[in-house]
């Protein structure tokens, strides 16, 4: 009886640390592959058309994440299984639609409160690559397209779809902070990375607790459409205008923050889909997470390829 015990455990833990080192993998190639593309773009590209730079960016984030989606479809769970939940723990769409807005307030709040400690303590300007390529409405829906719904599907696919949904059935705090750390580990610059470490949070969350890989899409995308509005704002409109846009959507973010801290409060809202674990094993270690080697691979290429 105890050796099946064993045995059981054992087939647990050794699983889980694989899902945990294809989740790592996935992110040291992501990481190479945008350093490349910065280093052929800097190198080779520094004066293309609109056009071509948006066709190369969407290779990028295709080719970037194309390989692992299917390698997790391949070696964990159809893909289908791992982007969806039971039908019991999945939510009304009123209660989606409250999550997806208080989701995209709480990223607008981080993204608001970074930027401001960014530009006023480090001195470090905000924004997209993009800025300065948006001058008219055709230029703003290719943007569109290719900045915000491409990264949106594409990344949530991947980091809250395929992590999240490999890894919670072992520990879904756990799952979530892992596709979180990665997720941080793929984006550039020091702002850049607390922010999508703490959006990764927010969406990864927003997915539980609604049961809908979806609704993370969608909050994913407003927040990519409001940096893009706030670019085609500063382009289309005036300079000032991008300011305006900014400060608005920063205010509007800390009021559906405080919506969601009260409805917390009063346990309208429950996190207990987050701290609850999934199955009958205790939760794994996080220093048996933590010393995965391919976690810390992520760990030193990131700190490698932030210093060139």
């Amino acid at each position: 009886m105890n050796s099946s015990k064993n045995k059981s455990a054992a087939d647990y833990k050794a699983e889980m640390t694989k899902r945990i080192n294809l989740s790592a993998f996935a992110g040291v190639f992501i990481l190479f592959v945008n350093f490349i593309t910065g280093v052929i773009l800097i190198k080779y590209f520094s004066e293309i058309s609109y056009t071509v730079y948006m066709l190369f960016l969407f290779l990028n984030t295709c080719l970037s994440m194309l390989p692992f989606l299917i390698l997790y479809h391949v070696k964990c769970e159809k893909i289908g299984k791992l982007i969806t939940m039971p039908r019991e723990k999945r939510c009304g769409f009123p209660k989606w639609v409250m999550a997806v807005m208080l989701g995209f307030g709480l990223c607008t709040t981080v993204n608001f409160l970074t930027s401001l400690i960014s530009a006023g303590i480090f001195n470090v300007e905000t924004g997209t690559a993009i800025n300065k390529y948006i001058t008219d409405i055709p230029s703003l829906c290719m943007a569109v397209l290719v900045v915000g719904i491409v990264p949106a599907v594409c990344e949530e696919l991947l980091f809250r779809g395929c992590i999240i949904g490999s890894l919670k059935k072992y520990n879904v705090l756990m799952s979530v902070v892992i596709s979180s750390v990665i997720f941080a580990l793929i984006h550039s610059g020091i702002s850049g990375m607390i922010f999508a470490f703490l959006s990764g949070m927010i969406l990864g969350f927003v997915r539980i607790y609604t049961g809908y890989f979806s609704a993370a899409v969608a909050v994913h995308f407003m927040n990519n459409a409001l940096a893009i509005s706030t670019a085609a704002a500063g382009s289309l409109i005036s300079e000032d205008a991008d300011s305006m846009v900014f400060y608005t959507a920063g205010i509007i973010g800390i009021v559906l923050t405080l919506v969601c801290i009260i409805l917390i409060l009063l346990r309208k809202i429950r996190l207990d889909c987050i701290f609850s674990e999934n199955t009958l094993h205790s939760a794994q270690p996080v220093e048996d997470v933590v010393s995965s080697s391919s976690m810390l691979l992520v760990f030193v290429l990131c700190a490698i390829l932030t210093d060139m």
